[in-house]
């Protein structure tokens, strides 16, 4: 063994040390969009506009409130709460080129983030075979028609994981081929940060 000496010898060291702690939360930001092939509105100032991007990334550069967590920790989260942003594709003729807009998100954070934009025809569970499911709504139904027959409504990719610093491009894209419902084509799209926010875009 080795005798580590008296107390005189530890005033030799200096016993101290300095911690940085950070405390954070998974945090994206949308920072850009172009619009691709044909859009009345083309400029990018109207694009901001149209498609919510300065009041989605003031809320996700909030810190998590105590309902925020209370929502990512319940196994059935009233999503009624939840914030709603416009994202709005400018009415044409029927049969006008598909519109095509392309917005790049970015991981700000420090953490790995996942994110997941849920469309209504999509299942958050798959149900044991004795579970009845309740019946679809009309509204729910106008939804999953749009996305299923019609298809004139797309975002690709919906789903992403990003390291902190990295970027993803999603396109959102609508063909205005069909007069159904008027010709009026709503989706609400739920987007889910992995322990992040969660909040609603109205395609």
């Amino acid at each position: 063994s080795q005798d580590v000496g008296g107390a005189d010898d530890l005033k030799e060291w200096p016993l101290m040390t300095h911690i940085t702690g950070r405390a954070t939360f998974p945090t994206l930001v949308f920072e850009d969009i172009r619009a691709m092939g044909h859009l009345l509105v083309n400029d990018v100032n109207n694009l901001w506009k149209k498609f919510s991007f300065a009041e989605i990334n003031h809320s996700l550069s909030l810190s998590l409130s105590d309902n925020d967590v209370a929502l990512n920790n319940a196994s059935s989260p009233d999503l009624s709460k939840l914030r709603r942003f416009k994202f709005e594709f400018t009415p044409d003729v029927l049969g006008a080129p598909m519109q095509e807009v392309r917005m790049s998100i970015k991981n700000i954070g420090y953490l790995p983030t996942s994110f997941h934009m849920h469309f209504p025809n999509e299942k958050e569970l798959e149900l044991e075979p004795w579970c009845n499911e309740d019946e679809p709504t009309e509204e729910r139904l106008r939804h999953i028609c749009i996305i299923e027959e019609l298809k004139c409504l797309s975002i690709e990719p919906h789903v992403g994981m990003l390291g902190p610093g990295e970027s993803i491009e999603v396109k959102l894209s609508y063909s205005h081929n069909h007069l159904r419902y008027g010709g009026i084509h709503e989706l609400p799209i739920l987007v889910k940060i992995e322990q992040g926010k969660m909040f609603w875009l109205d395609l």
